[in-house]
């Protein structure tokens, strides 16, 4: 299902398809696995060739040894080197998503010949029977507070490939897009949305609980807990920041709910970084993020403070500020930290009574 428009997209992100990953390679079959390289990205490797070529008599060609050049990562337009490679077998396809090792120049037949050396997927959907809507989402594994348990959601591996990679992003934005216009799932354009605006997807839900909601409000509302709710219309603003809002809620200090109401998509998807994605939400690590990323980036030492302020007040059951200048940030900080050492210190020195000693005795 969705095969043509599978294909469609990968060329239309990833380049024109080709059937082997021989740098310049234009050719087209029809064959079980077909590849798609930008042309920008082989063109910078077609030079070269073409020196290489140039250099050494035909003669000469047959004794050079293959060379090896490991592939530049600063070549990419996000740091991720682009390559697709679609397959199918048994009337089912598969599109993998992967990173180049390696660039590998020999001779063949009397030419030089440059061939790209995949090294590992970054992400993999399908439309194998087992995978929830093609393997964007699932039950995943995770480590929570050193405890192993399963969380359901978008996979960390699909987040942090939309996260890193352009190409990947909008290839899934687009397939949300076409799958919920021809399914009429509304709720898909939502999720479009929010990839496209955040870069990911974080909100906990299973893939038929999603499909349950019709509007953004009816899926947060599952996080809404009494007495905590926003003057926020949750219809209006993506999935992500509508669902960091309501979590943050419990955590932030009262005074700070303007601030929370006012969170807008980009300063959320600064906030949300690879720890995030693996281990799910924490008020801790996005306060954290929030200040080094988007508040005062510029502030050299503002992450140690902003993480150490985060962990004493959780750890102490304090709430919060989203809001603090950074004088009052570092001032709360150093209160925190020494009230935690005196605490500390009144624990130490306090005698233990044994279990036969009588007060006032």
């Amino acid at each position: 299902m969705y095969r043509k428009l599978v294909k469609k997209l990968l060329k239309k992100h990833f380049g024109p398809q080709k059937s082997s990953l021989t740098v310049g390679d234009r050719s087209k079959r029809e064959d079980t696995v077909q590849y798609y390289v930008s042309p920008e990205l082989e063109d910078q490797f077609l030079a070269v060739r073409d020196f290489l070529d140039q250099k050494y008599p035909k003669e000469s060609k047959v004794r050079l040894p293959e060379l090896k050049q490991d592939f530049p990562y600063s070549l990419t337009d996000d740091g991720i080197p682009q390559c697709a490679v679609y397959k199918v077998s048994g009337g089912r396809w598969s599109a993998r998503f992967c990173t180049v090792k390696e660039v590998r120049y020999r001779n063949i037949g009397g030419h030089i010949s440059a061939d790209f050396e995949l090294k590992e997927d970054y992400a993999r959907v399908s439309d194998v029977e087992y995978s929830d809507f093609y393997g964007f989402w699932g039950e995943f594994p995770l480590i929570k507070d050193g405890i192993r348990c399963e969380r359901n959601g978008v996979p960390y591996e699909i987040n942090r490939a939309l996260k890193a990679s352009s190409r990947f992003r909008n290839f899934t934005v687009d397939f949300l897009l076409a799958i919920s216009e021809k399914e009429n799932r509304p709720i898909l354009r939502h999720v479009a949305s929010t990839i496209s605006e955040c870069g990911c997807f974080l909100p906990p839900v299973t893939y038929s609980e999603l499909l349950n909601c019709r509007t953004p409000s009816e899926l947060l509302g599952r996080f809404v807990k009494d007495g905590n709710s926003l003057d926020v219309d949750l219809d209006r603003t993506d999935i992500n920041t509508g669902y960091v809002m309501l979590a943050l809620l419990e955590e932030i200090d009262p005074c700070d709910r303007d601030a929370i109401a006012g969170l807008e998509a980009p300063a959320v998807s600064k906030s949300i970084d690879l720890d995030i994605l693996y281990s799910g939400f924490s008020a801790r690590m996005f306060v954290r993020n929030y200040y080094t990323n988007v508040l005062m980036p510029h502030y050299p030492r503002i992450r140690m403070y902003a993480d150490d302020y985060a962990k004493v007040c959780i750890d102490r059951g304090e709430k919060l500020r989203l809001s603090a200048d950074l004088r009052n940030l570092i001032l709360a900080h150093e209160e925190l930290i020494n009230r935690y050492r005196t605490d500390d210190t009144v624990m130490q020195e306090t005698p233990e009574l044994s279990p036969g000693t009588a007060q006032g005795s």
